[in-house]
């Protein structure tokens, strides 16, 4: 049985994608995720810059928002489909 915990961080506005590589270059240096399973949701500006440098396996990503429409005039949602 896999008996590891999930921690999940919401970026909320925080990061972008300057700032990403230097807080996952750190995050490598102080956890070696053997214990924990580990997902960042990004802000989805970023999530494309996100799946560009991310390298290590045991870390997932998800989106912090997503509407409840495909697609349509709401102003400031993302759809599923727009991330995929």
């Amino acid at each position: 049985m896999n008996n590891k915990f999930f921690c999940i961080a919401n970026w909320k506005m925080y990061l972008n994608e300057k700032d990403i590589n230097e807080y996952i270059i750190n995050i490598k240096k102080f956890n070696d995720f053997k214990h924990i399973n580990v997902v960042f949701c990004p802000p989805n500006t970023t999530l494309n810059k996100f799946n560009d440098i991310i390298d290590i396996g045991d870390i997932s990503y998800g989106a912090q928002n997503i509407s409840k429409y495909i697609k349509g005039g709401y102003t400031g949602e993302i759809s599923l489909k727009m991330i995929n």
